[in-house]
């Protein structure tokens, strides 16, 4: 039968979560997916182990820790926004792990629409990033700002990719210094430091202009 809401849930193989679901805890195994099709809530752990992929279709509220292991795989396919209950918990990205924004809420309002606050709703990881990998891809109804204001930001520990199409992605609204510790790759319309003087972004690693523009 299905799960109660004070279930731990393990995922084995390919799941998808047919209807609106709640469990206490949510362990996506090794190799395993989870498609989130309707409304979902886990209440004390999302946990994405090594090689596991949980794929988000459908509004999503995390509560409690939300980990995701080196190889594992977070895919944001639904209009979420900077302040959706995906983020109510506490986020630990690992630095091998991968999150990829396919669809976001571009319109949001009151600054919503940032991908990262000021301050942040995201917690970092061990090493003091937000993010391990970052792909931002998908066709935008409105250009993309990540970072909200004047602040410093550890974003990635390791590489960012901008794949967006149909419109552009800007760094930031405001002169935020955005750490990234290994590649950044541009594949997509246009990526924007700043949408205004001083907006920094540091790359520890290689630059790349695959198609599109970089300014």
């Amino acid at each position: 039968g299905i799960p109660g809401a004070a279930a731990t849930v393990h995922i084995n193989g390919s799941v998808d979560t047919g209807g609106s679901r709640t469990a206490n805890k949510v362990i996506v195994e090794a190799n395993a997916v989870l498609t989130v099709s309707s409304a979902t809530t886990s209440t004390a752990l999302t946990w994405v182990k090594s090689g596991g992929s949980l794929i988000l279709n459908a509004a999503f509220t995390n509560n409690g820790i939300f980990e995701i292991e080196n190889n594992g795989s977070l895919l944001i396919n639904y209009s979420a926004s900077g302040t959706s209950p995906i983020w109510n918990g506490t986020e630990k990205f690992s630095a091998g792990s991968t999150v990829t924004i396919q669809n976001w809420n571009y319109s949001a309002g009151s600054g919503a629409n940032r991908l990262i606050q000021n301050p942040s709703q995201i917690s970092p990881n061990a090493d003091g990033f937000l993010f391990g990998n970052l792909i931002t891809s998908g066709a935008l109804t409105g250009g993309f700002y990540l970072i909200q204001g004047n602040q410093e930001v550890n974003f990635c520990k390791n590489n960012y990719t901008m794949k967006n199409t149909a419109n552009k992605v800007i760094f930031t609204d405001g002169a935020a210094t955005i750490h990234i510790g290994g590649n950044m790759t541009v594949d997509g319309t246009q990526l924007s430091l700043s949408a205004t003087a001083g907006g920094v972004v540091n790359v520890a690693g290689n630059l790349s202009v695959l198609s599109g523009s970089l300014n």
